[in-house]
């Protein structure tokens, strides 16, 4: 089957596959070739997928994703492999989350904060730097 991953600047991803799994908004989705169509959310997070029997991983964003007739289509915001990853501004990031929830200001929203957070220790996890 075909794995297409797009994002709004470009397709980061085109070949053929034998499996995926990737973060759905309600838990993790695996997909096999002639696998039922659907159409479904999906979380930030990891996208695992074996080519050619070798594994690879990629750091997906949020978005949503369509599998029709053994074409899997992903179109998120954000597409990196574990190169594409900055680690010096994912601790910025992850510092700043935590000092906005550790804020008494009133002005802060924690939920915005505590996403930044989760995709801040995600990426470093992602890369081994958590």
């Amino acid at each position: 089957m075909q794995l297409q991953v797009l994002t709004p600047e470009a397709e980061a991803l085109c070949t053929d596959v034998s499996s995926v799994n990737l973060q759905g908004c309600r838990g993790r989705l695996g997909i096999l070739e002639s696998h039922t169509n659907f159409i479904s959310k999906l979380d930030f997070g990891v996208l695992e997928y074996t080519e050619a029997g070798k594994h690879y991983e990629m750091l997906c964003g949020s978005g949503i994703v369509e599998v029709n007739n053994n074409q899997v289509t992903v179109l998120v915001r954000s597409a990196e492999r574990n190169d594409d990853v900055n680690i010096d501004r994912a601790k910025e990031a992850l510092q700043r989350a935590k000092s906005r929830l550790g804020s008494n200001d009133k002005e802060v929203n924690l939920e915005r904060a505590q996403d930044a957070q989760a995709r801040a220790a995600q990426r470093l996890r992602f890369v081994g730097k958590l």
